[in-house]
């Protein structure tokens, strides 16, 4: 049951439980109040001259903590003397020999340098294999330093590159596989450019079409395009949802045709193939994306132009309006009703 009292600094009426009142606390209405009383309070067993008696008490000497005051001390770098508070225990470790950190710092790296340093090691000879001459490294270098200066080393290197039979990495058969077989291969866009062997095109393979083509027409460009075009790999087979939404179209007789093998490209700069178009004459084009594949979270080397952000943007570009359809809604149960009510929703059927 609680228990009525009045507040010490605005009088008011307040109630508390009695434990409070036992443990000298019930005094204050509110945070408000308690804060107000404690402006300007001081315990009323400690006056101003008690606290002086204190200080004068517990001051120098007196102190329980005293340890002898300042040391006088002669500065190890400048000379200069200065004072400073010093424990018994840092006078047994000669502490404190020095008046300032610039002094400490300046006698340290004086004192740690060569043979004086405690992780000092002697360096090592070794001759140069260019020009013969010893030169000295440091032991960690012992294995990797051949050359005494860099002219010595660009002087070997050219030696190396003239002399190709005295290279590490040096092959014989793919010197000769690249004299066979240079001169023979052309662009086959028709600019009749020739294509230059390289060592590297012995494991990656001879390519068909140049980066950098002479002839510069816009004939030229157009055979660049489509050859680049036909060059491009595309599935053989439909994913399983591709096949799902083509047996649903074939089902309700939706006007969508597959066109993901190339046969369509939007754009001029960086064309995107999609995978189903309306057949009717209206631009609609509709994308299966798969939950791995085109999902930024999950697929971290995907690039940009896979994204949904990116594509419908695209095809919003050139007047197109673009449907997008997760692999999870076309492998669930209710894949036919989902579709349909897509396409409605879409205004595509």
């Amino acid at each position: 049951m609680k228990i009525k009292r009045i507040c010490e600094v605005c009088g008011k009426e307040f109630e508390t439980i009695p434990s409070r009142i036992k443990e000298g606390k019930g005094k204050y209405c509110s945070k408000e109040c308690y804060t107000e009383s404690q402006k300007g309070h001081t315990p009323k067993y400690i006056t101003p001259e008690i606290k002086e008696e204190m200080r004068i008490a517990f001051t120098g000497e007196n102190n329980p903590r005293w340890k002898g005051g300042k040391s006088k001390r002669i500065c190890d770098e400048c000379g200069e003397k200065f004072e400073r508070y010093l424990s018994p225990s840092m006078l047994q470790r000669n502490k404190g020999r020095f008046c300032s950190s610039e002094c400490a710092h300046k006698n340290r790296g004086r004192n740690n340098q060569g043979k004086n340093n405690p992780n000092y090691k002697p360096k090592i000879k070794l001759v140069c294999q260019e020009c013969g001459n010893q030169f000295e490294v440091n032991p960690s270098r012992k294995d990797t330093a051949h050359f005494c200066s860099n002219e010595c080393y660009s002087h070997f290197k050219i030696k190396q590159i003239q002399n190709l039979e005295t290279h590490p990495c040096y092959k014989p058969e793919i010197r000769i596989w690249i004299d066979e077989n240079q001169g023979k291969h052309f662009c086959q866009c028709g600019c009749g450019s020739v294509i230059k062997i390289e060592k590297w095109h012995y494991s990656q393979g001879i390519p068909k079409y140049l980066r950098n083509h002479g002839q510069k027409s816009k004939e030229v460009q157009q055979k660049i395009r489509e050859a680049r075009m036909k060059q491009k790999a595309f599935p053989k087979h439909h994913t399983n949802p591709e096949l799902v939404f083509e047996e649903i179209c074939k089902k309700y007789n939706l006007p969508f045709h597959y066109v993901g093998d190339g046969s369509l490209w939007i754009g001029k700069k960086k064309p995107l193939n999609p995978d189903f178009c309306e057949l009717n004459g209206k631009k609609i084009v509709i994308e299966v994306f798969g939950d791995y594949w085109h999902s930024p979270l999950l697929n971290r080397n995907m690039q940009n132009h896979g994204t949904l952000k990116y594509r419908k943007r695209y095809y919003r570009r050139y007047k197109w309006q673009s449907i997008f359809l997760w692999e999870s809604d076309l492998l669930r149960k209710d894949a036919e009703q989902f579709v349909l009510n897509t396409l409605q929703k879409e205004g595509a059927i």
